[in-house]
């Protein structure tokens, strides 16, 4: 049964706050369709930046693992099974390489490709049905970047690769070198501060002294001037005016953005940012080999900038404008989930998404979001799969429908500002 979607969307319905959200955004994160009996796996694994070792490989197409990120799987390949198994027992690492970045002569990784590696949370073994099949389902997280420098594959199907751990460069601000050791004691940090200030007035003939505090700020620039460029331009690779930069633009797309889910630290915050925008492989794989935050919070603001709509991969029809992305998850408005059958989806949520057409009836069976049941969702033109819609099981919960697109189905439109090319971030 196929049908076009001609209901009104919660966020346009008159009357209707689409910020408006009583739902429980820890739900989806917790992965609860994989079971509440994985077994969980204490302890952390940190490898030195440059190290050189031999790590086993996962590679899925249309996923690009960032740090950070939560990756959820389940794998039914003996070979797979047999990897996570072995890495469960040693340090529970693995890595994990963007498909798109394989051979195509012997299906292995080209050489000098970057990926992530992932540390195993928790994991839980179970039969199939007939009892043949063993089903491994598993909860990892990105944890460090890494280069390929080549890679094979073992008589037992399992590939291995020789990875060196990649850096991530921290830089001093722009501006240390020339600040002046002796003026330093009167700056005054955050930006924002209070000071004391006084004046005096004339009451019943007599002079007064006032006391009030006001508002100040911390010129953050203000070492520019003994230099030969203006404040400016070092401003441009501040890490806190970027970070704010791009909260903004982000709060421009969804009102109901709350900072505090956010990491604070440059680093985190860039790899946030890199795993909640949904842009193509090719440019997740270019804000990963970056080994700076600087340049990687830069980049990111300019494809924010550019961002404009998202349309059909296959047939170039609109189906998303930017400002009806929201965060139906603690984690953000994209979050990465697998299907019964072992497909991992990076899924954004909408309020509103038109030219779909909707196939079968709701089924509540292994919802990524509790309380709500999925209906497949494809594009009017091209029909290929563009995602789920997700309609309340109980009306009082809010929203009452929202959207889970797939960002392998999608492909972002950017303002070209008159250039013919491609587009890609300049950094």
């Amino acid at each position: 049964m196929e049908y076009i979607d001609d209901e009104p969307d919660e966020a346009s319905a008159s009357g209707r706050n689409r910020d408006d959200i009583s739902y429980d955004t820890s739900l989806p994160a917790q992965h609860t369709y994989l079971g509440n009996d994985l077994e969980e796996l204490s302890g952390r694994t940190v490898l030195d930046d440059g190290c050189i070792l031999d790590l086993p490989l996962l590679m899925l197409p249309n996923v690009v693992l960032i740090p950070g990120q939560t990756l959820p799987l389940q794998l039914y390949h003996p070979a797979d099974v047999s990897m996570m198994q072995k890495a469960i027992a040693k340090d529970k690492t693995f890595g994990f390489i963007n498909r798109w970045q394989m051979n195509s002569s012997n299906s292995l990784p080209k050489p000098h490709v970057v990926g992530t590696t992932a540390e195993i949370q928790s994991y839980k073994e179970e039969r199939d049905e007939d009892l043949v099949l063993l089903i491994l389902s598993v909860k990892a997280e990105g944890r460090q970047r890494f280069e390929v420098e080549k890679s094979w594959r073992q008589l037992d199907g399992i590939t291995f690769a020789k990875c060196r751990i990649l850096p991530e460069i921290l830089l001093p601000e722009a501006l240390d070198s020339v600040k002046l050791p002796s003026s330093l004691r009167f700056a005054v940090i955050p930006p924002q501060f209070e000071r004391l200030t006084s004046k005096m007035q004339f009451s019943d003939g007599e002079c007064i002294v006032v006391s009030k505090i006001t508002k100040g700020k911390y010129n953050m620039g203000k070492f520019a001037y003994l230099t030969w460029w203006p404040p400016w331009v070092y401003l441009q690779y501040n890490t806190e005016i970027l970070m704010k930069k791009l909260v903004n633009e982000i709060k421009g797309w969804d009102t109901s953005f709350q900072t505090r889910s956010t990491p604070s630290d440059p680093t985190k915050f860039s790899y946030w940012i890199a795993a909640n925008i949904p842009i193509s492989d090719d440019l997740k794989l270019k804000l990963l080999s970056l080994n700076s935050s600087i340049q990687r919070l830069r980049a990111e603001l300019n494809i924010l900038k550019r961002y404009n709509v998202l349309e059909c991969k296959a047939c170039h029809r609109q189906i998303v404008e930017k400002d009806n992305v929201f965060s139906m998850s603690l984690t953000g408005p994209q979050g990465t989930y697998v299907n019964p059958g072992g497909f991992v989806h990076e899924t954004i949520t909408v309020h509103k998404a038109s030219g779909i057409i909707l196939r079968g009836r709701p089924s509540t069976k292994y919802s990524w979001f509790p309380g709500y049941a999925w209906i497949v969702a494809e594009c009017q033109v091209c029909r290929i799969h563009l995602g789920w819609k997700f309609v309340a099981t109980d009306k009082k919960m809010k929203p009452e429908t929202f959207w889970g697109l797939c960002r392998s189905s999608l492909q972002a439109q950017f303002q070209n500002d008159g250039e013919e090319r491609l587009w890609y971030p300049c950094i």
